[in-house]
């Protein structure tokens, strides 16, 4: 990498410091959909890893509701497997719902945290993109959740 870092690696580390969201010996599940969002998290995280001294752990979720949905989790695998990381893919079975996303959402954490609790990991790490944003604020309005309810996703959320 050149002596100019990239600004997504730049923001990613300082982001991290001023929040102080890992301590040294740490160990993070790095939650990886196959996107360009969370595929360019886990290689920020992967170069960042040994300034900060945390482990890494990465996780991809099956929710099958595509017939090519394997594939997603095979190709976070592989780059797992080429930055040397442990990898755990999850298959997970989704309750009827009316949102398929909010169900989605829901056994996707739900899994994440199980295991993040089996591997020793202390946080969980999952990138969201300004799409997901505005998905989360039209679904609760559609849902007519409460006016104190419409907001955003927080960079920093408990998913208890």
């Amino acid at each position: 990498m050149s002596s100019s870092k990239p600004l997504l690696l730049t923001r990613v580390r300082s982001t991290l410091k001023e929040r102080n969201l890992v301590r040294p010996s740490e160990s993070v599940l790095v939650a990886c959909s196959g996107g360009a969002d969370s595929l360019a998290m886990l290689y920020a995280f992967a170069e960042l890893s040994s300034s900060f001294e945390m482990g890494l752990h990465v996780a991809s979720v099956n929710h099958q509701l595509r017939d090519n949905a394997a594939d997603d989790v095979e190709f976070v695998r592989q780059h797992a497997l080429t930055l040397g990381l442990p990898f755990h893919g999850l298959c997970v079975e989704l309750p009827k719902e009316p949102s398929i996303q909010n169900a989605a959402r829901k056994v996707r954490y739900r899994a994440l945290l199980a295991l993040k609790d089996k591997i020793g990991a202390t946080k969980i790490a999952i990138a969201h993109t300004l799409d997901d944003q505005a998905e989360t604020v039209l679904d609760r309005l559609l849902r007519g959740a409460a006016v104190w309810l419409f907001r955003a996703l927080r960079r920093v959320e408990r998913m208890a």
